[in-house]
């Protein structure tokens, strides 16, 4: 194996692709904990490229105030400044409301796929950011 150092292209392709899963709602739903475990799995299938996963639960529910979310969306970006994701996947639970808000308000520019079970109608200029 070479040790040889490669230039900083080559370092990039090599890199994980890192893919930032946001869960409005807590971690011990049912619905959270199997999308938690398939979305990856699948995922990995499915590309060519190293993945590495992280997960973030909001759990808006319980905690809906508006200075909760403030912490939580500043928690997320000290925690990704130097690490910031390559792909967001928002999981919503009623409404898209908080954690809809964070794409463009954290991470501007990153792809963004959102799911969630709703009978909230989302303006699809809502979603491009």
């Amino acid at each position: 194996m070479s040790t040889a150092a490669t230039g900083a292209g080559s370092a990039d392709q090599e890199r994980a692709k890192r893919v930032l899963m946001l869960f409005s709602e807590s971690k011990d739903l049912p619905a959270n904990i199997f999308l938690e475990r398939a979305t990856p799995a699948e995922l990995e299938k499915r590309s060519r490229a190293r993945l590495e996963f992280y997960a973030e639960h909001l759990d808006a529910t319980r905690f809906p105030s508006e200075n909760y979310y403030r912490l939580f969306r500043e928690y997320l970006r000290e925690k990704y400044a130097q690490q910031p994701p390559d792909l967001l996947m928002i999981f919503y639970t009623r409404t898209l409301k908080l954690a809809g808000r964070l794409p463009a308000e954290l991470f501007r520019g990153v792809p963004v796929v959102a799911a969630g079970l709703s009978e909230e109608e989302i303006p699809l200029e809502r979603l491009l950011l």
